[in-house]
């Protein structure tokens, strides 16, 4: 089955936001990276060269792992289930 990469994904969610320059703005202030896949070592790193390649030279960017990044977000979905 054919899908997406995370290069795709990030580039179609960006493009999402054109015109739209503040929103677009927030979001690349504040990458969190949660999930179990976010472990592999310089996966930071890689998604940040990504964003680099997406967006205009000088863009603020702040990509930042979870502390716990494979359980983060499911004690956080917990809040609302409780």
């Amino acid at each position: 089955m054919e899908s997406e990469g995370i290069t795709e994904i990030l580039e179609h969610t960006l493009n999402y936001f054109d015109g739209k320059s503040k929103i677009k703005q927030l979001l690349l202030d504040f990458v969190l990276l949660s999930g179990g896949n976010t472990l592999t070592p310089n996966f930071d790193l890689r998604i940040k060269q990504e964003l680099r390649m997406l967006t205009p030279v000088g863009t603020p960017l702040n990509v930042v792992k979870a502390l716990d990044a494979s359980l983060d977000s499911w004690k956080g979905a917990r809040l609302f289930v409780q």
